[in-house]
């Protein structure tokens, strides 16, 4: 402990039950001491507690752009073999969506507020967008400033908004992102089953049956090349067309009817 000079007090030993320190420094008791007629204080001050050792600053490496984990994301699902190459575009399609509506933030600047404005913005979106004449030059903002007759399904949107919220969970998993925002976003589906199921396109029907194993009747059966024309023309089911023969009448004209039933030329 540092003890301070003596320092005469004020008052005399006549007033000796009566004193004070008028200026006692803080945290600092006083002793009293007589010498003579007078009294001294001596003030007694605690060592001072030795500083901390000052520690190097920790660098904080910043959080990737959303752009930057899209690409690591890709290549970790791809070397896992989670995904193939060739399924790759539909994948960077819709985590592109989103960078096209929030931005490329940084994944920790990523907010609940964000994910529920992209999820509310696709559903004001048309589908096949990109593949559309009308709206593939269209920027998202244009879009929604003439709001197209037909939207994507709940479907489409829960896949696309389920694709983000995947990238945004690996992130959590490598210690890149501490919460995934995405989280219990799914919209609920509640048409039928039947409906639920996307109907061929004018164009989807065109490529699959002008395919060349079609034009070619390239098949190993010729189930494979009849049930689905039998299919598209009729509109019957599998199991339906399963209990149904294909007959070559002498004409040429080829006719479908169940089995069950004897024809006759």
């Amino acid at each position: 402990m540092r003890q301070a000079s003596l320092v005469p007090s004020l008052y005399s030993q006549k007033d000796s039950h009566s004193v004070r320190a008028e200026k006692q420094p803080l945290n600092a008791p006083a002793h009293l001491y007589q010498r003579g007629n007078l009294y001294y204080f001596r003030y007694v001050f605690p060592d001072p507690v030795p500083q901390a050792e000052m520690l190097p600053p920790v660098e904080v490496t910043p959080a990737p752009l959303f752009s930057e984990a899209i690409e690591r994301y890709v290549v970790t699902k791809l070397s896992d073999g989670a995904w193939k190459e060739h399924s790759l575009p539909d994948h960077r399609q819709r985590l592109g969506t989103f960078l096209e509506i929030i931005g490329d933030k940084r994944i920790d600047d990523i907010s609940r507020e964000d994910m529920r404005e992209f999820r509310e913005t696709l559903r004001r979106l048309p589908p096949n967008r990109s593949r559309s004449r009308k709206y593939v030059e269209m920027s998202i903002r244009e879009i929604l400033a003439d709001p197209p007759e037909k939207t994507l399904s709940v479907k489409t949107i829960n896949v696309t908004v389920e694709a983000v919220g995947s990238l945004l969970e690996w992130c959590v998993r490598e210690g890149l992102l501490r919460s995934n925002p995405a989280k219990g976003l799914q919209i609920k589906d509640t048409r039928q089953e039947i409906e639920l199921r996307d109907a061929f396109t004018a164009d989807d029907l065109k490529t699959i049956f002008s395919h060349p194993k079609f034009t070619q009747r390239k098949f190993k059966y010729p189930a494979y090349f009849w049930i689905p024309l039998i299919g598209l023309y009729t509109g019957m089911r599998l199991e339906e067309i399963r209990h149904h023969s294909l007959l070559l009448f002498t004409s040429g004209v080829y006719f479908c009817g169940p089995q069950s039933r004897d024809y006759t030329i």
